[in-house]
């Protein structure tokens, strides 16, 4: 008897370890099998406002589980991700998450902690911002954006705006044109339903463009032609005229403020001006216009992503700029 005793406690040793094993699912596999993609919707902006792509992911994760979900969030971006702006849970405004980034081969996995525990039949809303294949100085371009699914997914929808004054603009597989939205581009469309995990979608995009600048400025010149523009737009309609005036007068002090901070004469400053003031001048007469520019417009687009100034308002600082830039 204490033979078989002997000699069987390594086996029993063994299988306790095995089934402990098999009974601790991994993280990333138990937040798959509980969470599930209710709709993801892609947006990509090719220059809108860097000579790169605009990635925007708005989606609304589900718990289908029975058990609440405190783990991670964890989403597939691309390998070729320069700059990440945003991530945020967008359930009451927007909280923004401290994130991390794993590098795999084919991809980058964004992941962030939930802020708050998600109850079985629950879900949560997200937003990311991210930059990502940047474009080069050729009239010919083109760029492909993968998506991996991380999670099972009902409904993804892939929304793309063409840059301004691009043309023979494509994509492959081929979206539809919605028309143009109050902000002068032209938007494509396509939206898939179930995707699997680990399941890709692919869209690649070529376009013909001769300019460099971003996009963004490109509503000045379709307000100067007299076109159906941001102006017209309900949106922008709801503004009062108090607040109207309000914000041209601000657009045209910054104007002012970034004519005079690129010019290029080395002169003291008036002796009536703060030393503050006189420094940061100082420091930012030496730089380009198109520095300080985009220092400025990099500040501005702060203000849109903090939730600050509403897109409206954005486009409209920035029109004002473009004119006085003129």
């Amino acid at each position: 008897m204490r033979r078989w005793q002997r000699t069987n406690y390594p086996v029993l040793i063994i299988c306790a370890i095995l089934s402990l094993l098999i009974w601790v699912p991994t993280a990333n596999a138990t937040g798959q099998k509980l969470l599930e993609l209710e709709e993801l919707v892609i947006s990509l902006w090719p220059e809108y406002d860097k000579p790169a792509v605009l990635a925007i992911y708005s989606g609304e994760l589900k718990n289908i589980g029975s058990e609440p979900y405190e783990g991670r969030i964890k989403l597939n971006i691309p390998n070729q991700v320069t700059q990440v702006q945003v991530v945020a849970e967008t359930e009451a405004g927007k909280l923004y998450v401290p994130y991390e980034i794993s590098e795999r081969e084919d991809k980058n996995v964004i992941s962030w902690q939930l802020s708050n525990e998600l109850l079985p039949g629950k879900t949560h809303s997200f937003t990311l911002e991210f930059y990502c294949k940047p474009l080069g100085e050729q009239q010919e371009r083109e760029f492909q954006f993968d998506y991996i699914a991380s999670y099972k997914t009902e409904k993804l929808t892939w929304d793309i705006k063409s840059p301004y004054d691009s043309y023979n603009f494509v994509t492959i597989p081929e979206l539809e044109a919605l028309g143009t939205d109050p902000g002068g581009f032209n938007v494509y469309r396509k939206t898939k339903n179930k995707l699997d995990i680990n399941q890709v979608e692919t869209v690649s995009v070529q376009y013909y463009r001769e300019k460099e600048e971003p996009s963004i400025v490109r509503a000045t010149a379709i307000i100067d032609d007299g076109q159906s523009t941001l102006a017209d737009s309900p949106a922008f309609r709801s503004h009062s005229s108090t607040a109207l005036v309000m914000l041209i007068g601000f657009a045209s002090m910054l104007s002012f403020f970034i004519f005079y901070a690129t010019r290029t004469n080395k002169e003291e400053q008036d002796g009536e001006i703060s030393a503050d003031f006189s420094s940061e001048y100082r420091d930012s007469s030496i730089k380009s216009n198109e520095e300080v520019e985009a220092e400025i417009m990099g500040k501005i687009r702060k203000l849109l992503l903090e939730d600050k100034i509403s897109e409206e308002t954005y486009q409209l600082i920035i029109n004002e700029i473009g004119k006085n830039r003129r």
